[in-house]
């Protein structure tokens, strides 16, 4: 079936059995391949639409998750005579959103998503693991195939009618998932740029409301020389406080509220900051400035 080209391998270990911090700086174990990540949009030491992974050397592999992986476990027993297969990879993802994968079961295609996962890629894993793996990776959705019809007449073709109890269609909603994932990077963006509108218009409208109450103030100290910047300094170090604990609290609630890694979020925060800080100063500015037109042309 792997020569058919319908295979799709993904599954990822549970905290339980590999708990994260035994495994630091990654936060959970992936096994995948390219099949999947394809379906994802995904690539491989390159761009893809949703991200892409990146080399990870072996030799900055955790103990644990080595152990995990080619450690001789009595119950379950993952390559054929506990040999690690010759063509197997380590990655790590780099993208906007989570990495989706599938969790400890299919569970109606519903992907998980994990922020930071040690990726094992592994290169045909129907006859690179052990058949009882390979078993295991079916009965629980891990292994999925992209053609329900193909694989029902190659289910047929073996003879396999009575070891087989259904076919059911993962692969539609996960390709689903994937253009969900798609629409909500465009909505964040798009919720972005909105919130950036919001804080701006919010800025302007602060200059123009200190400009207005400070107008005699402006005209005596741009009068004594001073420049329209050094006018507007103490209400410009204002902003600057309340841009820098907003930003920490919504970094913080964004982490806490809807668990996004604390690195982007971080990120985000610190994007607007100095995007929210060029726009204040040139409000303020503008607002001092006109202020004090008006004041002059009171006394002319």
């Amino acid at each position: 079936m792997q020569g058919e080209g319908l295979a799709a391998l993904s599954t990822t270990v549970s905290a339980v059995e590999v708990p994260p911090e035994r495994i630091a700086p990654f936060d959970r174990i992936v096994m995948t391949d390219e099949k999947f990540l394809s379906i994802m949009g995904i690539g491989v030491n390159r761009p893809g639409p949703h991200g892409a992974l990146t080399p990870v050397p072996a030799a900055a592999i955790p103990a644990a998750a080595r152990n995990y992986l080619f450690g001789d476990h009595d119950s379950f027993r993952m390559w054929p005579n506990s040999n690690r297969p010759q063509k197997v990879a380590y990655y790590t993802y780099t993208g906007g959103e989570r990495l989706p994968t599938i969790g400890t079961t299919l569970s109606d295609a519903d992907p998980a998503k994990v922020s930071h996962p040690l990726i094992v890629l592994v290169d045909r894993p129907l006859s690179s693991f052990n058949p009882s793996a390979v078993d295991t990776f079916i009965t629980n959705g891990h292994l999925i195939f992209t053609d329900a019809e193909r694989l029902r007449r190659l289910v047929h073709a073996y003879g396999l009618d009575s070891a087989v109890t259904s076919v059911d269609s993962a692969v539609g909603t996960l390709l689903d998932s994937a253009q969900t994932y798609a629409q909500q990077a465009w909505m964040a963006a798009l919720a972005t740029i909105l919130a950036g509108l919001s804080v701006a218009v919010a800025a302007v409208q602060a200059a123009h409301t200190w400009a207005g109450r400070n107008q005699r103030r402006i005209f005596a100290r741009r009068s004594a020389g001073h420049s329209y910047r050094r006018v507007a300094a103490g209400p410009l170090l204002g902003e600057a406080a309340f841009i820098a604990v907003a930003g920490t609290l919504a970094a913080a609630f964004a982490v806490a509220r809807f668990k996004l890694p604390f690195g982007w979020a971080l990120a985000v925060s610190c994007a607007v900051a100095p995007v929210y800080a060029a726009g204040a100063v040139l409000a303020y500015r503008s607002a001092a400035r006109r202020a004090f037109c008006r004041a002059l042309r009171r006394k002319a």
